[in-house]
């Protein structure tokens, strides 16, 4: 097939050199050999050699390859030096100076990814501008600590009552907002139509504490809810409480004369009246309970810190979070109808509206307690200037440092100062106990666990982790408050000797290593020149400071060819598990030349695991591998999937259920056939809702054990994953199957041959995507990938663009009638079902199945290639390298030692860290 006359698919080995030192060559080997090892060389339609002529020849070619590949590596090592990339820097600088609230990342450059992840050098250049983003990120969390030491005020309670700030006005105008999106007057649960009309106060001290506003709509932007007035004074943890419940309203409230005759002769005949508007003056109590999400907002960023559970009577949800000084808090219902149209136009229908009613909530008060005592927040200060003294400087004073995450005074909501939006779901559990947290960019608490407080259900999600993005993903943090002009410096008798000896304690905790006297010199030099410009004491130091954090000892890696040293070692465990740099407990077991004995090694990433840190392993670990971190990247099309639009909570409970299976995968020891099929999964009750499954209600996520016969469980039928592998309008069987077979099945697919059209779903409904693949894989070039691929394609079939269950395909046509019903924006829908879905496929081998239930219990008979998947990709995310070809052996031992555990998760990741791949560079 491959001579110098056939040259089949453009190859011809008769002339094909063996030049390992050719990445490109020595990868065509490596394909050669597998390709005849898999069986695919020759064809089996094809003369074969004798088996054992076959084997000879495999083991010899394996010989030569492996051989090659580690002479290669005994100069190099098997990963490129690197640096860290920025979710590592950023939290590398939180557990450094004790600033979990700190926003870094999103003041440095993006990045790339190789190999599937952002931890190689590949995909982690250096430049320039990442050099002066270093300068001015480090300067920026530097800040940060000095202003968490800097006059603490006391921690107080401040209650602020609904009727105050939410309503304030009550009747709808000409052109004002729609009447769904108006507040009412609620006293226990009954309507208050005198003060709706101004015909009564709106409050009165004989029933404060019973009064409340009602609302039956959310709001239309990320901006997150309601604001309460209140911004944090500074930063730290906070504890918030909310009371209200949820009542039903009646419907007609606004309606419109109906009229006869024309011009002259128009007449109104009668009044029709709104079934879907709210009518204000008929309130009852609730039917049901309502999740309502709390919400931090800063410099027009907003970020979701915790969701509780309104209930027909009244109830008082308490969550305890991290906000930044400056940010404010805010709260709004989560499913309820969100538009931003004005008037009272009637093609906008509330989609939870009946012809009875609609359901709504009604908030009496908010409270917010803090900054709660917390004596480490002074630690970063005493890391930068030990038991110096910090001064505000008098106004006109110059060279002193500008405090950041400070509001003190603030009383108004959206303060400046704090962190971009949420990460797509954090806060889940990678440690026993661990509860569902998130943090200032989304990310999983990482300094003690918000626990479920009050009543209700309540889930608190705060405190500090790693990536951050707008209400679900996206959003940029905001510079901070500036500590509202304060100026301050430190105090020192004597500065040149002050700043040596800060300098040599601060610099081994930041390069992780014991440091040389030419080292501290270099920067004390720094310090000196600024210092003698006219710079402050502190001023200096931060020069000197910010060097440090931007130099090649803290910002790389610092790993040499072979068998890394214990301080080596103890870096990338923390990187790999904790995504950020060592702690001084493990840094100690490493300058004892300890870390490198088995049993210390097994403990200390056991530690790491059982530490609430490790979330963040599990949540950049998910981030790439499932590629959950582009859950922002394709919105459901507003035509097709309207019923999808803005549900935002559906979207954060499918993060939060695949990061909290994989954790809890990693908790338990679980067997990594659980990948592809498992008997339980994490719900609350709009994800269960959304999957069909009875029984479970509220906010909060738990795991569920899911009935006989369910389709859930798994990866790959969970929305998240569904999500990612969609594009917001269509399903593709090619896009999907291409990614289960290269993320869960551990199979390369190389890319098509130049020239080849894809294959795009037909939206019209005309054709399914199953017939037009039929004739595209006519083509041999296309046949070979696509009987790989397509097999899991097909059998996620089922499911839509968001992961919810379907039998039809959904279509656009201007001649069919489009399904009855409105979408979360009160538009109508227009889609209608088309052509019915068919799951069916064969896999590779020939072995049928009828839907992805059967194609599950397939994959799942033979565990090995899945575990065998979920090793490599731990490799590559723990050393930055790929699975190489003379890898493969130490690959296989680190599954064989699995094996009598079927696998399990945890022991994966303690025997990746026990092997060589690991353990060398």
């Amino acid at each position: 097939c491959h001579n110098d006359v056939d040259k089949e698919n453009g190859l011809d080995l008769t002339t094909l050199a063996y030049e390992p030192a050719d990445g490109a060559n020595f990868a065509l080997w490596v394909k050669v050999h597998d390709r005849v090892q898999a069986g695919e060389m020759p064809p089996k339609k094809k003369a074969r050699p004798e088996a054992a002529d076959l084997e000879k020849f495999v083991q010899t070619m394996a010989s030569t390859l492996t051989a090659s590949e580690r002479a290669m590596m005994a100069n190099e090592g098997r990963a490129v030096q690197r640096r860290l990339n920025r979710y590592e820097y950023e939290n590398a600088l939180r557990d450094l100076l004790n600033v979990p609230w700190a926003q870094v990342k999103d003041k440095l450059p993006l990045e790339g990814e190789r190999f599937g992840f952002n931890k190689s050098a590949e995909a982690l250049d250096v430049s320039f501008v990442q050099m002066e983003r270093y300068l001015t990120a480090s300067d920026y969390a530097m800040r940060q600590a000095m202003a968490a030491a800097y006059e603490r005020p006391a921690s107080t309670v401040r209650k602020i009552y609904a009727r105050d700030v939410i309503g304030t006005s009550y009747l709808p105008r000409e052109n004002d907002t729609l009447p769904d999106r108006k507040p009412f007057p609620v006293l226990d649960s009954r309507a208050q139509p005198e003060v709706r009309f101004g015909r009564a106060p709106n409050s009165s001290p004989e029933t404060r504490e019973r009064e409340a506003v009602g609302k039956v709509s959310s709001i239309f932007s990320d901006a997150g809810g309601y604001s309460w007035g209140f911004s944090a004074p500074t930063s730290g943890r906070y504890r918030i409480r909310l009371k209200g419940y949820t009542v039903w309203v009646s419907g007609g409230g606004i309606g419109r004369w109906m009229f006869s005759g024309q011009g002259a002769e128009k007449t109104s005949t009668y009044w029709l009246p709104m079934w879907h508007r709210p009518n204000a003056d008929e309130i009852w109590p609730g039917r049901n309970d309502e999740p309502i999400g709390f919400f931090a907002s800063s410099s027009g960023q907003t970020r979701s810190i915790g969701v509780t559970d309104f209930t027909p009577t009244p109830t008082v949800g308490e969550i305890e979070v991290m906000l930044a000084g400056g940010e404010s808090v805010r709260t709004d219902a989560t499913r309820f109808f969100r538009t931003r149209v004005n008037g009272t136009d009637e093609q906008y229908v509330n989609p939870l509206a009946t012809v009875d009613g609609m359901p709504g909530y009604a908030v009496q008060w908010l409270e917010v307690e803090g900054p709660l005592p917390d004596e480490s927040v002074a630690t970063g200060y005493k890391l930068l200037f030990g038991d110096l003294p910090m001064r505000r400087l008098e106004p006109g004073q110059s060279g002193g440092v500008a405090l950041e995450g400070l509001a003190l005074g603030a009383g108004g909501g959206g303060g400046r100062g704090g962190f971009g939006g949420s990460g797509p779901a954090g806060g889940q559990p990678g440690a026993p106990g661990a509860a569902p947290g998130r943090g200032p960019d989304g990310q999983p608490l990482v300094q003690g666990d918000a626990q479920p407080a009050g009543q209700g259900g309540q889930v608190a999600q705060g405190a500090p982790g790693g990536r951050g993005r707008g209400p679900v993903g996206g959003g940029r943090g905001g510079r901070g408050g500036g500590g509202g002009g304060i100026m301050v410096d430190v105090l020192t008798d004597n500065p040149a000797r002050d700043a040596e000896q800060l300098l040599r304690r601060f610099m081994p905790a930041a390069y992780r290593r014991p440091v040389r006297g030419a080292d501290v010199q270099r920067f004390l030099g720094l310090f000196q020149r600024e210092f003698d410009l006219g710079s402050g004491f502190a001023r200096a130091m931060l020069t000197a400071y910010t060097g440090v954090l931007a130099s090649p000892g803290f910002v790389f890696l610092n790993e040499k060819p072979g068998q890394l040293d214990d301080i080596a070692l103890a870096t990338r465990l923390s990187l790999f598990l904790w995504n950020s740099t060592p702690d001084a407990a493990l840094r100690a077991k490493a300058e004892k030349g300890e870390l490198h004995q088995p049993a210390v090694l097994r403990a200390e990433t056991e530690r790491l695991l059982n530490d609430p840190r490790s979330r963040r392993f599990v949540d950049a670990f998910t981030d790439y591998w499932l590629d959950l971190r582009k859950i922002d990247d394709t919105s459901p099309s507003s035509t097709i999937y309207n019923d999808y639009e803005l549900d935002d909570p559906l979207k954060l409970a499918s993060l939060d259920e695949t990061r909290m299976f994989f954790a809890e995968l990693v908790r338990g020891d679980l067997p990594a056939r659980n990948v592809v099929k498992s008997d339980f999964t994490f719900l609350n009750g709009r994800l269960a809702a959304h999957y069909g499954i009875a029984g479970v209600d509220g906010a909060a996520m738990r795991r569920v054990v899911l009935p006989p016969g369910s389709d859930r469980g798994g990866l790959m039928t969970m929305a998240s994953v569904l999500k990612v592998t969609a594009n917001g309008t269509t399903t593709s069987p090619v896009l999907r199957g291409h990614w289960i077979t290269e993320r869960i099945l551990g199979l390369e697919i190389q890319p098509p041959p130049a020239g080849v059209k894809a294959v795009e779903p037909d939206i019209r409904g005309a054709v399914t995507i199953r017939q037009q693949l039929a004739k595209h894989r006519e083509d041999a070039s296309c046949a070979s990938c696509h009987i790989k691929m397509d097999p899991p394609g097909f059998a996620l079939e089922n499911y839509d663009v968001m992961g919810g269950r379907r039998d039809r395909y959904r279509a656009v046509a201007e001649n069919v009638k489009p399904v009855r019903g409105f979408g979360m924006n009160g538009q109508a829908f227009a889609f209608h079902y088309a052509l019915p879905v068919d799951s069916a496929g064969e896999l590779p081998d020939g072995r049928p199945f009828r839907n992805v239930l059967e194609f599950k219990a397939l994959v799942a008979k033979d565990e090995l290639p899945v575990a065998r998947n979920l090793a490599r990709q731990l490799v590559i995310f723990a050393t930055g390298a790929p699975v190489l070809f003379s890898d493969r052996p130490e690959l296989d031992k680190i599954l064989q030692h699995a094996a009598a555990r079927h696998y399990g998760v945890r022991t994966l990741v303690h025997e990746v860290v026990q092997s060589g791949l690991f353990q060398i560079k």
